[in-house]
């Protein structure tokens, strides 16, 4: 199972992929930030959040079924 490091990590490699200007803009308080400031739509934080997590599978080699990845979607959003 991941750490949350690990997942911090991830995530911040996913920030500076997607919206690098405004990760450095966040600076040090990037975690704090809502992702809705990284990003302008709602799909694009589903896109970015489930890209992470197929990350995150692949290295420990596992899978969620489709019911999770609706969970997922339903509970983070750009206000998270």
């Amino acid at each position: 199972m991941a750490t949350r490091e690990e997942v911090k990590i991830d995530m911040k490699v996913r920030l500076y992929h997607d919206s690098p200007q405004r990760l450095f803009q966040a600076g040090p308080n990037w975690e704090v930030q809502p992702l809705g400031f990284y990003y302008d739509t709602e799909q694009g934080v589903d896109i970015a959040m489930k890209r992470i997590m197929l990350d995150i599978l692949a290295r420990e080699g596992k899978s969620l079924p489709n019911n999770r990845w609706n969970q997922l979607r339903a509970g983070i959003n750009r206000d998270t």
